[in-house]
């Protein structure tokens, strides 16, 4: 069972959204999956803040270890020398990490830092797994990879306990190879007043457009005006998820994309992204339309939603793929408009 958002309007910045700029060089790190899966009362904000500090500052150099300091700590996600300690103590006690005395770092006023294998919840209480040191060669669906420009940039500071566990959970869903941002069955922006997402518009397209949409009405995508979400989100984030996800687009942390998606007529629950909708490439006769979202008619069971899109993308094996995707779609829409 799946809930609506609800009425939850979206501001001007859907008009203002760009794609995020394919670069090649946006570095990132490793979190543990479950980290996206922690109920609200597992972690304070302060202490999740510090924990993503130490994660995306571990370094092979001091046995993968994180030496961050107070001063980075201030500057990265905005947490006072007090704060910072109450952070740590947390940590430490609920088996996040532990002080490493062993490692010579060459630093006197820092004690290096080891973020321990994740804590398995046991009852009322965690308990650290026996499975060795966090390893830098983590990979797959049992991690989530972070860009580190959210902690390099001072991106998490200001952000609520709920926010952050949003975007946590935004990443852990992120499939940007197949559905060029979250799982559209996870989370999704649309207009229920108008489930195909689109209105027809009074101009067809002429000569000048390719063979294969020549004498068709042309179609213009309806903006956003709720959010959807799915019963995992809601019973995870609760109702407040759709107040996180609008204060995340609006420190321009997310963004939505339109998608065009095929669903099995004879099985709603299998949907396919099979393409997305590029602004500005139609006009007519000169006219300035670089904010509109213009097609050609919809095939048979498909439709228009708006993806959810971390802003930040971090520079894996599934984010590459995504770019040479985007690249081609991208081509091919240029050819047809």
């Amino acid at each position: 069972m799946v809930k609506d958002a609800g009425s939850h309007l979206f501001s001007e910045l859907f008009e203002e959204d760009k794609k995020p700029k394919l670069d090649p060089k946006q570095h990132y790190f490793w979190v543990d999956r479950k980290l996206a899966y922690l109920p609200s009362d597992a972690l304070s904000k302060k202490a999740l803040r510090l924990y993503l500090l130490y994660a995306r500052s571990c370094n092979p150099k001091w046995l993968v270890c994180s030496m961050a300091s107070y001063n980075a700590a201030l500057k990265s996600v905005g947490l006072s020398r007090t704060a910072v300690d109450i952070a740590r103590d947390e940590l430490l006690h609920k088996g996040f990490i532990r002080f490493r005395t062993d490692v010579k770092s060459g630093c006197f006023k820092t004690t290096p830092v080891e973020v321990l294998p994740f804590p398995a919840l046991e009852g009322e209480g965690f308990s650290i797994s026996q499975n060795g040191h966090r390893s830098l060669k983590n990979t797959g669906e049992s991690v989530i990879s972070m860009p580190s420009k959210l902690i390099d940039g001072g991106w998490l500071k200001g952000l609520s306990l709920l926010d952050l566990r949003t975007l946590l959970f935004i990443y852990a869903h992120c499939r940007l190879r197949e559905c060029l941002g979250v799982d559209c069955q996870v989370i999704h922006a649309w207009n229920r007043n108008n489930k195909k997402g689109v209105r027809k518009t009074n101009k067809s397209f002429g000569g000048g457009f390719h063979p294969s949409i020549k004498g068709k009405t042309c179609y213009e995508v309806v903006k956003p005006k709720q959010w959807w979400a799915s019963e995992q989100a809601l019973n995870l984030l609760g109702e407040g998820i759709y107040k996180a996800l609008n204060h995340l687009i609006e420190r321009f942390l997310l963004i939505t994309v339109p998608v065009v998606v095929w669903t099995d007529p004879e099985d709603e629950d299998i949907t396919e992204v099979t393409q997305e909708i590029f602004q500005g490439l139609v006009q007519f006769n000169g006219e300035r339309a670089e904010t509109k979202y213009r097609i050609a008619p919809l095939e048979p069971g498909d439709r228009i939603i708006w993806i959810a899109r971390p802003r930040h993308l971090a520079n894996n094996t599934d984010y590459q793929k995504y770019v040479e995707r985007t690249e081609d779609e991208y081509s091919e829409a240029v050819d047809i408009y």
